[in-house]
C-alpha cells in the first residue's frame, strides 16, 4: 500500500461504554492533547447489545451507540478532536454482528422468514446442512435443557404483542427471550392456553411442538451447538453470528454509517477487527479501501513465528502483537532456557514439550466446542472425494480423521487460498501441516493426505496463480465445478482453521503451560525463549522496508498480561536458580493453604505456579489490599478454566474452584500470611527494581521503533493488570493529569535542574511519573520529527560492553537532514543489586555504542533529561560511551543537535 495521506504519529486507545461514554472520551482530550498522542483510538461504538463493556458485539454498524451518548455525543467528542489537531481511530468490526432476538431486526427477520429473509443472505448460514431435520432451518441452541423437557415443564409459551405492522403479532416467550412465530392468523386468547399445554400433561404440548417444528429454526438444548449448530459463529459464542462481508449487498448495509463518517473526516483511521475470521479477507480490504479512499487501515491480525503478513491484503500492517513479541523478547534470557524446564519440571511434574502440548489442546477444542465445524467441513471434503472416481473410496470418518490431524498440526493461523490462487506461503504452511500430521499417524493413509493437498490448493483447469508451482501426478486438474467447489471448501476450511488455533492456542494452551507466563502472549510462541538483539534488529529492519507504518503494541484490551507484569516476570529468566530455590520455598510455606480433593492437592502444582508468576508480575506498588486478593482470585479461577483440566466454562467444577479462591486468600489475606509474605516480598521486591528498567526500555523502543506506537488506556503509568475483565477497569485520568503537570514542569527545566529532577523521579517510581515523563518526551518528539520517526531510516549500532553483567541495545533513525540515537539496557538483572538498584553512569564502565561516520561528529542531546552528549573518537572510530549516555536514566533518546 502507498503512503496515506494521514499517517497518525501514535495512537492512544480508549475503551468506549456506557461506563465511559464518548462525553467521557471527549472530557480527556486536553490531556490526550498535553501527553503528545497523535491519535484517539477508540473501541467499537456502534450499536452493541444492551449494557456490552466491548462493542464487539454490534447490532447495528449504521448507529452510534445510545449508551456511549449517540450521535450528539459522537460529533462533539469527534469535534474536539478535530480541533485538539488529533486524528481519531475507530475500531470497526466486519466478521460478526450480536444476535439478540429482541434488539438485532436482521436476524429477527432470518428467525421470521428462514431462507427467504432478505437478510439470510448476510448472516453465514447452511440452509443445506448433513443434517436433514436442519434442512432450511436454523439450529437455535438457547435452552438450558432437552428441548422436550423445556416445552414439558411448560418454559415455553405463545403470547400475543401489538405490532406497528402487522397489527397483532405472536411471539413465542422463553424466560427473556422473544421469538418470532410464523403463523397463519393469530389465535385468539382462548386458543393461547390450548396451545401452551399443562405442565404434568406431556400430550398437551403437541400442538405448540406441532407450530415450532415449523418454524425456520429448530430450538435446541445450548450444549448441541457445539456439534451441531449451522450458522457460522465467532470462535465459539453462540450469540455472535458470522457475517458474508464479502457480499457487495451486505458490505454496503453495514458500511454506509462508516463511509459517511470517513467523508466528513470524523474518522480518519481504522482498526478491522478479526479479518482471518473472513472468507475473503483480501478482497474485503479491496472493498474497504475502495470505499475509504487508501486511510491508514491496520489490521488485527496475529503472526505466528516468522509468518508474513500476506502482501495482497490492502492495510499498513497490523495491530502490532509481533512488535509485542519480539520486544518482550529481548528481555528473556535464552541462554537460561534450559535451566528455566528443568525448574518447572521438577517444582510441577511438567515435562511435556510444548508443541505436543498445543496439539492435545486443539484436538480437545475439535473434540468439544467447535466440533460441528469440523464435522461441516468433513461432510462437504467427502461430498468433494464422492464426486470424483480417483477419490470416491476415502470415507466419511477417514477424512474427518485426516483433517483433525492436519488442523491440530496447523503450525499457523490460517493460510489465504482465494479466487486468485495460492501462494508459496500457503503451500509452505499446509505442507508442514501435512508432514507433522504423517509424522504423529504413520498408520493413516497416506494418499488421503495428497487428496486433502490437491482439494486445499487448488488448481484453475485453464492455468492461474496456483497452477505455476507445480505439476502434480495423480490427481489431474479438476474440471470447472468440482474446482470451484474445492476452492469453496478450501476458503471455508482457512475460516475454521484460525478461531481453532487461538482457541487451542491462546485460550487453552497458554493457560496449560506456565514455564514463563511473559512468554504466553497474543502472537507468541512459548518453545522459543528470548530474542537476540540482532534478530530483533532485522524484524525492526523488515518492518521499516515492508511495513513502515505498522501498528506497535505493548498493551491491548486482549493481552494475556499487562505490559509491566510481563517485564517484572521477564527477569525470572535472567536468575533461574535463585527461582527455583525461591518457589521450591512458598510452596512449603503455603502447603497447608491447599485443600485435598480425592485425595490431590488443589491448586495442583502447576496452577500454583502460575500463582506466583502472577503474583511478581502484578504486586501492588502500595501492597496488598482486598481488592488485590479479589482480582488474583478472579485471574486464577478463569486460568483454572481457560486450562480445562480440572474445571471449564462448559464444565465448571466448583469444588476446585473453591479451593483455588480458598487458596489464594489464606496465602495473601489468612493464616498463612505472616510466614508467607516475609519470604516473598524481598524477592519481589528485586524483581520489580529490574522490571522497571525493562519497562522503561520497552517505551523508549515501541517510541522509537519502525511503526506507529500504540498506548492502552492508562499505561502511561504502571500497567499492572492481569487478563480481561481485570485490564478493562475504569482509568482514574485525574491522576494522570495531575502527574503531566508535575512532568511538564520539569521537561521546562534547564538541563542539570532537569536532571537532578528525572533522577527523583526515578528513585521515587511508584507513582509511575517516570514512566509518563518518557511517554509524554518521547511522544512530543514524534510528533515534532514525522520524517525521522514515520519515514526515516533504520541504522542497527554495534553495543560494545565485555565488563558488565549486561547488554545493551542502540539503533538510529534517520532522516534527510535528522538524527535520532536509542539506547536502551536489557538482561542486566545481574548488574544490580540492592545497593545500586538500577544500570547507569559507571556501571557500564568502558561500554560503548559505536557510531558510523555520518553521526560521528554530532552533538546530541537526551529527550528525557536534556543533558548534552558528545561522541567520542579514535584512530577513525566513533562512539559513546553507554555510561554517560545513561548517566541519570537506564535509558536515553538523543537527539542530533
Amino acid at each position: 500500500m502507498t503512503r496515506p495521506q494521514r499517517v497518525p504519529p501514535s495512537t492512544y486507545r480508549l475503551q468506549v461504554h456506557g461506563g465511559f461514554t464518548l462525553d467521557a472520551a471527549r472530557a480527556i482530550v486536553p490531556y490526550l492533547k498535553r501527553l503528545g498522542a497523535g491519535a484517539a483510538y477508540t473501541s467499537p461504538y456502534f450499536a452493541a447489545e444492551p449494557a456490552s463493556t466491548h462493542g464487539y458485539d454490534v447490532i447495528n454498524h449504521n448507529e452510534i451507540n445510545r449508551e456511549a451518548g449517540g450521535d450528539a455525543a459522537h460529533a462533539a467528542f469527534t469535534d474536539a478532536l478535530r480541533d485538539a489537531g488529533l486524528d481519531h481511530i475507530v475500531d470497526f468490526v466486519p466478521n460478526h454482528m450480536g444476535i439478540s432476538t429482541t434488539t438485532n431486526p436482521w436476524w429477527r427477520d432470518v428467525l421470521a422468514r428462514g431462507p427467504q429473509s432478505e437478510y439470510a443472505r448476510f448472516f453465514d448460514i447452511d440452509w443445506n446442512p448433513f443434517k436433514s431435520e436442519l434442512r432450511r432451518k436454523l439450529l437455535l441452541p438457547i435452552l438450558g435443557d432437552q428441548y422436550g423437557k423445556v416445552l414439558e415443564r411448560g418454559e415455553l409459551q405463545l403470547e400475543l404483542e401489538p405490532s406497528t405492522s402487522l397489527g397483532t403479532a405472536v411471539v413465542l416467550r422463553y424466560f427473556d427471550t422473544r421469538l418470532p412465530i410464523a403463523i397463519a392468523r393469530p389465535p385468539s386468547a382462548e386458543e393461547l392456553p390450548r396451545l401452551n399445554g399443562v405442565p404434568g400433561q406431556p400430550r398437551s404440548f403437541d400442538a405448540l411442538h406441532e407450530l415450532l417444528e415449523s418454524q425456520a429454526y429448530r430450538l435446541a438444548y445450548w450444549r448441541t451447538a457445539a456439534h451441531e449448530i449451522n450458522y457460522r459463529r465467532f470462535f465459539d459464542i453462540n450469540t455472535l453470528a458470522g457475517l458474508r462481508v464479502e457480499d457487495p449487498v451486505v458490505f454496503d448495509a453495514i458500511h454506509a454509517r462508516l463511509a459517511c463518517l470517513l467523508k466528513e473526516g470524523r474518522v480518519t483511521g481504522l482498526r478491522i477487527d478479526h479479518p482471518d475470521g473472513l472468507y475473503d479477507p483480501a478482497k474485503y480490504f479491496a472493498m474497504l479501501q475502495s470505499l475509504a479512499g487508501g486511510v491508514w487501515t491496520v489490521a488485527e491480525k496475529v503472526l505466528s513465528g516468522h509468518e508474513r503478513l500476506p502482501a495482497r491484503w490492502a492495510v499498513h500492517g497490523t495491530t502490532g502483537y509481533n512488535f509485542l513479541n519480539q520486544v518482550n523478547g529481548l528481555f528473556v534470557d535464552p541462554a537460561s532456557a534450559r535451566r528455566m524446564r528443568k525448574v518447572y519440571a521438577k517444582l510441577t511434574g511438567r515435562e511435556q514439550s510444548f508443541d505436543d502440548l498445543l496439539y492435545e489442546a486443539k484436538r480437545l477444542i475439535m473434540d468439544t466446542a467447535m466440533a460441528s465445524e469440523l464435522t461441516v467441513l468433513a461432510n462437504m471434503l467427502n461430498r468433494i472425494s464422492e464426486s470424483n472416481r480417483r477419490s470416491r473410496d476415502f470415507t466419511l470418518n477417514s477424512l474427518r480423521d485426516a483433517l483433525v490431524e492436519v488442523v491440530a498440526c496447523f503450525p499457523v493461523y490460517r493460510t489465504y487460498v482465494d479466487e486468485q490462487g495460492w501462494l508459496p506461503d500457503d503451500r509452505a504452511a499446509l505442507e508442514r501441516a501435512i508432514v507433522r500430521a504423517r509424522r504423529r499417524n504413520p498408520a493413516m493413509e497416506a494418499t488421503i493426505f495428497d487428496f486433502f493437498r490437491e482439494v486445499v490448493l487448488p488448481r484453475d483447469p485453464n492455468g492461474g496463480l496456483a497452477s505455476v508451482y507445480e505439476r502434480r501426478d495423480g490427481y489431474p486438474p479438476a474440471d470447472a465445478p468440482e474446482a470451484a467447489e474445492r476452492l469453496h471448501f478450501a476458503m471455508k476450511f482457512q475460516q475454521y482453521t484460525g478461531p481453532l488455533q487461538a482457541k487451542g492456542l491462546e485460550d487453552t494452551a497458554f493457560y496449560r503451560h506456565n514455564l514463563l507466563l511473559s512468554l504466553n502472549e497474543v502472537g507468541g510462541d512459548p518453545s522459543h525463549v528470548g530474542m537476540a538483539a540482532g534478530e530483533f534488529h532485522e524484524r525492526n529492519r523488515l518492518r521499516q522496508q515492508d511495513w513502515p507504518y505498522e501498528m506497535l503494541a505493548t498493551a491491548t484490551h486482549d493481552t494475556k498480561l499487562g505490559e509491566d507484569v510481563r517485564t517484572r516476570i521477564d527477569v525470572l529468566s535472567e536468575i533461574p536458580d535463585e527461582w527455583g530455590r525461591d518457589v521450591s520455598r512458598w510452596m512449603r510455606l503455603a502447603k497447608s493453604a491447599r485443600t485435598i480433593l480425592d485425595g490431590e492437592p488443589a491448586p495442583d502444582r502447576n496452577d500454583e505456579y502460575r500463582f506466583y508468576q502472577a503474583l511478581l508480575g502484578a504486586w501492588p506498588v502500595d501492597g496488598v489490599s482486598d481488592t488485590f486478593v479479589e482480582r488474583v482470585q478472579a485471574y486464577m479461577i478463569k486460568s483454572v478454566k481457560e486450562a480445562k483440566f480440572h474445571s471449564s466454562w462448559l464444565n465448571p467444577d466448583e469444588g476446585y474452584e473453591t479451593a483455588v479462591k480458598t487458596y489464594v486468600g489464606r496465602v495473601l489475606a489468612g493464616p498463612e500470611t505472616p510466614k508467607f509474605l516475609p519470604a516473598f516480598t524481598p524477592f519481589q521486591e528485586r524483581i520489580a527494581r529490574s522490571g522497571i528498567v525493562n519497562s522503561l526500555a520497552q517505551v523508549v523502543l515501541k517510541i522509537a521503533s519502525p511503526g506507529v506506537p500504540d498506548f492502552y488506556q492508562g499505561t502511561e503509568l504502571w500497567d499492572l493488570n492481569l487478563v480481561d475483565p481485570d485490564n478493562r477497569r475504569p482509568v482514574d485520568f485525574r491522576i494522570r493529569a495531575c502527574l503531566l503537570e508535575r512532568v511538564d514542569r520539569i521537561l521546562a527545566l534547564e538541563p542539570d535542574a532537569r536532571a537532578a529532577a528525572v533522577a527523583t523521579l526515578l528513585a521515587r517510581w511508584k507513582d509511575g511519573a517516570i514512566k509518563l515523563l518518557l511517554t509524554t518526551a518521547g511522544l512530543r518528539l514524534r510528533k515534532a520529527m514525522p520524517d525521522v520517526f514515520l519515514d526515516g531510516a533504520y541504522l542497527p549500532l554495534e553495543t560494545d560492553t565485555p565488563a558488565v553483567q549486561g547488554r545493551a541495545l542502540a539503533f538510529a533513525r534517520l532522516s534527510s537532514d535528522a538524527a535520532v540515537v536509542a539506547i536502551v539496557p536489557h538482561l542486566t538483572a545481574r548488574l544490580v543489586d540492592a545497593s545500586r538498584p538500577v544500570p547507569i553512569g559507571d556501571m557500564w564502565k568502558t561500554s560503548r555504542v559505536m557510531l558510523p561516520p555520518s553521526l560521528a561528529g554530532l552533538v546530541y542531546r537526551d529527550a528525557f533529561t536534556g543533558a548534552e552528549v558528545r561522541a567520542a573518537t579514535s584512530n577513525g572510530s566513533a562512539w559513546l560511551f553507554v555510561g554517560q549516555a545513561l548517566k541519570t536514566l537506564p535509558v536515553a533518546l538523543l537527539v542530533a543537535v
